[in-house]
């Protein structure tokens, strides 16, 4: 169920300058309509103007002043946008109002070890493995055939926190996970669960790897290898057919595309294009850095 809130009943009285409505919590470049957005810089604050998708904005009133106007909807003049946004956010969603859209149910032919943990609030299809210790979370979809090795967390909270006077707050993660068809998750692997009242995506037969770790609001494509050991950041968006070695570290909110591959060890800092073949850390062309190796090594010729 969604819910509609008020601009003016998150904020002070002689913050609000204009009332607006919002339904979710978004960013700048929202793409989904009525979301609210905090702005700390102008580069930010201009593209909330410019985007139809954001009903409210929290930003300072000396940003407003450089852009020399106002947008329509609602807006709000406070000090420090980022913390009112995030207090708005852990006020609402201790109070259960920002929860994911989803039926909960459990299929037929499911073998789910007595060990395991599965949460009441949770879409299990039918034909699924969940192995021992394995945790299932609330809010979370299981699609038929998949697999859950022992020891695997779906739905952890993953890293987020907020600085309010030298105390470090947690925020605490409202959305959940949604497995395709047939995926695979091996032992001691950790999915996080979403922060914002949506899902983590991980695509149709993507197999992922013993000890392996996907953050947060990222969108695995289908049909992808992920390999042991490995760290996806938070809201990485990764195509179809990704191959990804061993003990690869992805930088949150990156872009892989389709049918890359990412070689054992790379650290990766940028986007990658569709059929790149990437090594190294930081990682760049594989044979571009099978030639500065040979190099190094060999001495140059």
């Amino acid at each position: 169920m969604s819910y509609e809130f008020q601009l003016q009943d998150i904020v002070a009285s002689n913050e609000l300058v204009q009332p607006g409505s919002f339904t979710h919590f978004g960013d700048p470049q929202a793409t989904a309509p009525a979301a609210l957005a905090y702005c700390e810089d102008l580069e930010n604050l201009r593209s909330a103007m410019q985007n139809p998708n954001v009903s409210a904005i929290m930003a300072r009133r000396s940003d407003f002043d450089l852009i020399g106007g106002l947008a329509g909807g609602g807006i709000a003049f406070v000090d420090h946008p980022r913390v009112v946004y995030w207090q708005a956010f852990l006020s609402l969603a201790e109070r259960g109002l920002l929860v994911p859209e989803m039926e909960f149910g459990r299929g037929s032919r499911c073998r789910i070890h007595p060990s395991a943990s599965v949460s009441g609030k949770t879409w299990i299809g039918d034909d699924v493995t969940i192995d021992a210790q394995a945790s299932v979370s609330d809010y979370s979809v299981v699609g038929p055939g998949s697999i859950i090795g022992p020891g695997v967390r779906i739905g952890a909270d993953g890293l987020q926190s907020l600085s309010i006077d030298g105390r470090k707050i947690f925020i605490s993660h409202a959305g959940g996970v949604r497995l395709g068809e047939r995926v695979v998750v091996l032992a001691n692997a950790v999915i996080s669960r979403a922060v914002h009242p949506i899902f983590t995506l991980v695509g149709d037969d993507t197999h992922l790897s013993l000890l392996s770790s996907i953050g947060h609001q990222s969108e695995i494509g289908p049909r992808c290898s992920i390999a042991g050991n490995c760290l996806i950041g938070g809201s990485v968006r990764m195509g179809s057919n990704v191959v990804i070695g061993p003990s690869v570290t992805i930088k949150d909110g990156l872009r892989i595309g389709d049918n890359a591959r990412i070689r054992i060890g790379s650290v990766v800092i940028e986007d990658v294009p569709d059929r790149a073949d990437i090594s190294g850390n930081f990682a760049v062309n594989h044979v571009t850095n099978l030639r500065i190796y040979t190099r190094t090594r060999h001495g140059a010729r």
